[in-house]
Formats: C-alpha cells, structure tokens, sequence
C-alpha cells in the first residue's frame, strides 16, 4: 500500500529557511518581519522600500560644473517612482530589462542648478563601495500580481 502525502513538508521549508535567514543576518542585513515590511511597502503591489531608498537618496550627490549637488527631491521622487513602478504594460521581459538597467547602471534625472540644465545619471547600488548600501530581508513577501491577485 502507497501513502501520498498531501501537505508540505515543513522540515525541508525550514532546513532550506532558517539557514538562509542565519546566513543574512550574521552578514549584517537588518531583518524586516513580513507584517513590518508590508507597512513600510504601504501595498502588496509595491516591491521596493520607498522610505529607505528615500533616505539612501538624500545623501546621494552628483557633481555639475566643477561643484556636489544633493538630489532635489522630484528627482528623489522621479526615482522612486520609476523602481516602485515598472513598465509592465510593454511585457514583463521589457520590465524586468528596465529594472535591471536602472539597479545596474543608474537612472538619469533632470536637475537646474542656477538656471541651468544638469542630466545625471544618479547610482542606485554602491557597486565601488558596498557598505554604502543598505540591507533588508524579511521572511516572506507576498507580491499582488498585475490583476490586483497575490
């Protein structure tokens, strides 16, 4: 006689888990739980941390004429807006190419300083510097779909 199993195996969730969850703390990323992380996220449809990446921003500069300028916030905002949002109505392959081309390279913005144009393109990760870049992990994290369907 065979028995089927019909539930999951939470041995095997756990041995896969825990390890992992060990392995990014003891490498200094800041644990986020699931319920905090969906607060900070504000929707299920949003992916990124709009506060953190926020703050990272703020401390971003680029230089224009010979001078460090801080990113005004509507470029912050055209920032933040452009990873919360990707274009998913060219496909998800174009999304996905778009979203690893902004992480990879940077996202360009519009900036006038004394009346004149500046088109930085401002780094999203550190690669120069890791320790520049902030980290997070939660546990789980459910994502709705383009149907509004987790």
């Amino acid at each position: 006689m065979t028995i089927v199993q019909n539930f999951p195996n939470f041995r095997e969730e756990q041995s896969a888990k825990i390890p992992a969850l060990t392995l990014l703390t003891s490498l200094g990323y800041q644990f986020i739980p699931p319920s905090e992380c969906l607060v900070k996220r504000s929707n299920r449809t949003v992916v990124i941390l709009p506060d953190v990446l926020r703050d990272v921003l703020k401390h971003k500069t680029y230089t224009f004429m010979g001078k460090e300028h801080k990113l005004s916030d509507s470029a912050i905002d055209k920032i933040i807006h452009e990873l919360a949002n990707p274009a998913m109505n060219e496909g998800l392959k174009a999304a996905n190419e778009k979203l690893y081309n902004a992480l990879t390279y940077g996202i360009s913005v519009t900036e006038f300083i004394d009346g004149k144009k500046a088109n930085p393109t401002i780094d999203i990760i550190d690669w120069g510097t890791p320790s520049n870049n902030k980290y997070h992990f939660t546990e789980e994290l459910e994502v709705d779909n383009a149907h509004g369907t987790g």
